[in-house]
């Protein structure tokens, strides 16, 4: 909307906002926008009849939200297409007792409503889709795209080439890095773990000294205080592109390469809301050629393999069991040079980067608030389920 209006110029004299908007509006054919932003300029619509709606990511807006823009345009609309994927993300409510909410995508998929899958896998090379596929849909039909397209072979071959060396003798592009590590927390919800994170940052250098760029990777975690001093460690590699984001504000997002940080180290302990099936779900469908799993598998077998299983362990079962993930160490002594490469921001570009990094800070900050009450939401669930059952 604000290139249209640079491009006229300006809003002309005599010429309301809302009738300058819904003028501009009139005139296209199509229209991206998101619920919200349509919402609240509601009034500049009133002009505009689109003849179909598309509704993306549905299965993880809200059954209101999602009726907002039929409301809207009932009048004019032939056709409303919602697009989702129910074993993703599930919408969730901040107010009230932070309930996981059913999408309408959800329900009329539930009810019977009829539904097409798509076949094409556009995004991931064999080696992750082959995890995805295995572990969240094994009974839906999906061909690999990406495995008979040169435009992608030669840069996964790259990045294998890459991994190869970081992981001597590794053969697929699903690494699990096995991290004994030390998890402590903060409270009851705030985890982190050091012997991750040094791992982390160690395979971050080594991949940018082998070549590949910052910004061609993301750090995925679950929890706040790990997500902090991860950024906090690779503060460097932010201000190359390199993301380090939570796992929830990662979803519709996409890397070449996706490093995911589990946290959950103690034997005998729940393995916590990473062991959802939706949020892992949505962590490992996010790499296009490399996925980088780094925690402590060991242990997360071990918790799996118990005959008492959790629900909140049955995600991180099927996707153990899925037996596509190859798991490997990082040698104790490296073999790839990353004494060139900068640990710290240098001090010119530090006030450049500081108020980007704040804005960027603050979003997070505001997601890790929302998945902070999701997590005690669901294991307050899983105890509840647990007492019903005994």
């Amino acid at each position: 909307m604000t290139a249209k209006i640079k491009d006229r110029g300006g809003k002309p004299e005599g010429l309301s906002w809302t009738d300058f908007k819904s003028q501009i509006l009139n005139e296209q054919t199509i229209v991206f926008t998101t619920i919200n932003f349509m919402y609240q300029t509601r009034s500049s619509w009133k002009g505009f009849p689109p003849k179909m709606l598309v509704l993306d990511d549905a299965a993880a807006t809200t059954e209101l939200n999602s009726l907002l823009p039929w409301l809207m345009f009932r009048q004019s609309i032939g056709r409303f297409v919602l697009i989702g994927d129910e074993t993703q993300l599930k919408p969730y409510s901040i107010s009230g007792n932070g309930q996981i909410l059913t999408s309408l995508f959800e329900r009329l998929k539930m009810s019977g409503w009829p539904t097409t899958n798509l076949q094409m896998n556009h995004r991931m090379v064999e080696d992750v889709s082959d995890l995805v596929k295995t572990a969240f849909y094994p009974n839906r039909e999906l061909e690999n795209l990406n495995a008979e397209s040169t435009m992608y072979l030669s840069e996964a071959a790259d990045i294998r080439g890459v991994l190869a060396q970081i992981f001597p003798g590794s053969q697929k592009n699903v690494i699990w890095s096995n991290v004994a590590g030390t998890e402590s927390s903060t409270g009851q919800r705030t985890h982190d773990n050091p012997g991750e994170r040094e791992n982390i940052r160690r395979i971050v250098y080594e991949l940018v000294a082998c070549g590949i760029k910052p910004n061609k990777i993301a750090v995925l975690t679950g929890y706040p205080r790990q997500l902090y001093r991860l950024g906090k460690e690779l503060a460097y590699m932010k201000s190359q592109g390199l993301h380090v984001r939570s796992i929830d504000s990662y979803q519709g997002l996409e890397k070449e390469i996706v490093i995911i940080s589990f946290i959950p180290s103690k034997k005998g302990e729940m393995i916590g809301f990473m062991g959802k099936r939706n949020r892992l779900c949505c962590a490992i469908s996010r790499a296009r050629f490399a996925e980088i799993l780094v925690g402590n598998f060991d242990m997360m077998k071990q918790v799996c393999e118990d005959e008492t299983v959790k629900k909140s362990k049955k995600g991180m079962t099927g996707f153990i069991k899925a037996d596509k993930i190859e798991v490997s160490e990082l040698p104790e002594m490296a073999s790839i040079d990353i004494s060139k490469i900068p640990t710290e921001i240098p001090k010119e570009d530090t006030t450049s980067k500081k108020d980007e990094n704040e804005d960027e800070d603050q979003d997070q900050e505001n997601d890790d608030d929302d998945d902070e009450e999701e997590e005690e939401e669901e294991e307050e669930e899983e105890e509840e389920e647990e007492e019903e059952t005994a």
